[in-house]
């Protein structure tokens, strides 16, 4: 396989890898993945055993997987380390006035998941400000005032909870 083709390989995989991490990649998910994976022109050995187009018989796809992460180096990061660098150019956004908060809630569900803005999550409070819809304008202003005061605090904390 050529350069090009070790990279997009590393990429698709670490991009499975974060998505398994977060929980959004199941094992009985893995050997589907390994088969698209390898119908975009992905490769590697414990891939193709894993899609089951070598003939051995599939007995733990996550052993696979895992595997197959750490044999082109990928280091499987925890949901946390994941949630926190993708969530920081969001919560960046909101506090320099690049996102408004109104369309927060649906920004992080959609980047991190809703799974990891339950507590005991740092976005949690953050999350709850941004998704609250009142109709009082003056609630909601104050809701999206501390909405950014918490984006700030998560930012000069690196997203460690309050004490």
């Amino acid at each position: 396989m050529n350069d090009a083709g070790w990279e997009f390989t590393r990429k698709l995989l670490a991009e499975a890898a974060e998505q398994w991490a977060l929980g959004r990649l199941r094992e009985d998910e893995l050997p589907a993945f390994a088969i698209n994976a390898l119908e975009e022109r992905a490769d590697g050995e414990k891939l193709r055993r894993l899609a089951g187009w070598v003939p051995e018989h599939v007995t733990e796809p996550r052993r696979l997987f895992l595997d197959q992460l750490e044999e082109i180096g990928i280091v499987l990061k925890s949901a946390e380390e994941i949630v926190r660098e993708r969530a920081r150019p969001i919560v960046e956004a909101v506090v320099e006035g690049r996102l408004n908060v109104p369309f927060l809630a649906d920004v992080l569900v959609e980047v991190v998941g809703r799974d990891q803005l339950l507590p005991p999550s740092p976005l949690y409070s953050l999350y709850v400000y941004a998704a609250d819809s009142l109709d009082d304008p003056d609630t909601r202003r104050t809701l999206e005032e501390m909405a950014v005061e918490e984006a700030k605090r998560l930012l000069e904390t690196n997203f460690e909870e309050p004490l």
